[in-house]
């Protein structure tokens, strides 16, 4: 039988289903069809709707939901496929997916028997008006014809929305357990540009000093005195000259625009050193990036969120080290191997949802504010191999 409108509303928060008479071609028991209302309004609620989707290309929901809480709540979204094998779904909220139902297929289409995609999906939610939306993902790699053939669309399922007050937030301290849980794995040998990079780059450590600014200076007679290559003193004063760069702008306040191309005559030792455990310039087995991690914390203003982030120890983040927006704060903490107490820190970032404010977490990760711990570097290079991880890994 194919679906045929009824031109009535459907009761959004838990009424009977209205269904109609009509003839073949749906995704529908024999003889009934859901009647769909747009766009359905709910405030501080749950809700059970039987609903469809008769986009046979993108699939989208004909339902979308306005959820308006007064207050901060988790919201639980289930969808539950009615009728043919084969249909999965997206859960969207305010434009964002928190989840998948599982794909079955195969089998898939009307003329076939077999288990129904279902599933449930959690998000904390502040005050404000939020958007719900379903995305039959069940059309996605099949054609109009095959669509057609096998009665897919329109497609019946159920959204169900619950609410409930928040879970307890995660402890504060969540971050750097990762990177505590066990040693790093032996790293391999260097290859020969790398270790002939690092002979270099030790060989002229001792003659590179630091005035009270932090800028560099490579004392290339005394370096020659001692028998240095001129391989190596060319590549140190490139660094210094990188370096220096970037302490300029940071006294400036500004962060320098660099690229890639910026780090290419070091960037094979920068690489082996961040992947492979080097004291305080690695990143374990190695990560893209640290884990960032949602606080589930909320807060009714701005003055709040920072007032609690400044009660954990962080500060607001300096310009030049990517702080511009103002929202941007850093925590310094100690890492394992690494001597100087300031070279990494914890990164947060709050914004605003709804109309409250939360933040998230990330780290550890080399600290950019190296102007705030001059003398502390671990290596000299370490203004460029700062920037050079934060373009490169996050």
């Amino acid at each position: 039988m194919k679906r045929v409108a009824l031109g009535l509303a459907l009761l959004s928060l838990g009424a009977p289903v209205a269904w109609a008479e009509g003839t073949t071609g749906s995704n529908f028991p024999p003889g009934q069809e859901i009647v769909t209302t747009g766009v359905i309004q709910i405030t501080d609620s749950g809700w059970n709707t039987p609903t469809s989707t008769s986009d046979c290309v993108s699939g989208w929901g004909d339902d979308t939901w306005e959820l308006t809480l007064t207050q901060i709540k988790e919201l639980t979204v289930t969808v539950q496929d009615c009728c043919c094998p084969g249909d999965y779904f997206e859960v969207y909220v305010d434009g964002e997916k928190i989840g998948t139902t599982p794909n079955l297929a195969p089998p898939w289409g009307c003329d076939f028997s077999g288990p129904l995609s279902s599933g449930s999906f959690k998000k904390v939610l502040c005050p404000g008006v939020h958007t719900i939306q379903v995305r039959d993902a069940g059309f996605d790699g099949h054609g109009p014809g095959e669509i057609a053939d096998q009665n897919m669309c329109p497609a019946g399922f159920t959204v169900s929305g619950s609410l409930a007050t928040p879970p307890p937030p995660p402890p504060e301290d969540v971050l750097g357990a990762q990177f505590q849980a066990g040693p790093a794995a032996p790293a391999p040998p260097p290859s020969p540009e790398v270790a002939a990079l690092a002979s270099q780059v030790a060989a002229i450590e001792p003659f590179v000093t630091l005035d009270r600014h932090g800028m560099q200076r490579l004392d290339t007679q005394a370096a020659r005195r001692a028998g240095v290559s001129q391989e190596a003193l060319t590549l140190g004063h490139r660094m210094v000259a990188l370096n220096n760069r970037i302490l300029a702008a940071a006294h400036a306040d500004h962060e320098l625009p660099l690229e890639r191309k910026d780090f290419e005559f070091i960037e094979p030792l920068f690489l082996y050193q961040a992947q492979t455990g080097h004291p305080c310039t690695d990143r374990q087995n190695p990560a893209p990036c640290p884990t960032r991690v949602e606080s589930g914390r909320f807060f009714p203003s701005e003055a709040e969120v920072r007032q609690h982030l400044e009660s954990l120890g962080y500060h607001q983040t300096a310009g030049y080290a990517g702080g511009g927006s103002g929202r941007d704060f850093t925590r310094t903490v100690s890492y394992p191997g690494c001597s100087s107490a300031s070279a990494f820190r914890d990164q947060a970032i709050y914004r605003q949802e709804g109309q409250c404010w939360t933040y998230n977490t990330q780290g550890p990760e080399p600290n950019p504010e190296f102007l705030s711990y001059l003398g502390d570097w671990p290596y000299f290079g370490w203004p460029g191999y700062v920037r050079w991880w934060h373009l490169t890994f996050c």
